[in-house]
């Protein structure tokens, strides 16, 4: 668990030169100054072996659509998970230094840009994560180009990897792991979400 310390500019200044320089966190570099053992960080994986944040957003927002509009932070990572499943690899299921598994994090962070963009709400109380109307109308936007992409393929035979391309896309991130797409279901459930 994190704990917040003060410190003035210049011993902030030091440290981060200190951790620029030797390549590792600032906490690293003061476990080390103080002789405690420094955690092994997991390598990060390379391009293509996990699924880039970005590609988190819309099973993030599909989730939250299906829980209602709004759910604890808890379930709507679950959810994801569930919609992920056959999606993510070894390395996305790896366990990071500070004992985080890396899809869960990446959900954390792809939210962050989510409220960034006016996607979910700023205003839900701790632990709520809570979908607007700027993104319900970007899954609605996300199922109308799978359905043209779809019936584009269906009339050239086009490769099957469009929802991948149209995911990354999207979110302007290079083509990797196919996100997952909300399913007819949802549509109907979509009508009933409640708007805010």
């Amino acid at each position: 668990m994190s704990k917040l310390i003060r410190v003035d500019e210049q011993v902030h200044a030091a440290l981060r030169q200190r951790a620029i320089e030797s390549r590792k966190q600032p906490n690293d570099v003061l476990r080390q100054l103080l002789g405690l053992p420094v955690p092994k960080r997991s390598p990060r994986p390379a391009a293509g072996q996990s699924i880039p944040h970005p590609q988190f957003e819309v099973p993030i927002l599909s989730a939250l659509e299906q829980l209602g509009g709004s759910a604890p932070a808890h379930e709507v990572i679950e959810r994801v998970g569930q919609l992920l499943a056959r999606q993510l690899t070894d390395a996305d299921r790896q366990k990071l230094g500070d004992g985080q598994i890396r899809w869960r994090l990446r959900c954390n962070v792809a939210r962050t840009d989510l409220i960034k963009r006016g996607h979910l709400s700023t205003h839900s109380p701790r632990g709520l994560w809570e979908i607007t109307d700027a993104g319900l109308e970007r899954l609605r936007k996300f199922d109308q180009a799978l359905t043209l992409v779809g019936q584009q393929q269906n009339a050239e035979s086009a490769p099957t990897t469009a929802r991948s391309s149209f995911a990354s896309q999207a979110t302007n991130e290079a083509p990797g792991p196919p996100a997952a797409v909300p399913s007819s279901q949802t549509d109907t459930k979509r009508s009933a979400t409640r708007r805010r």
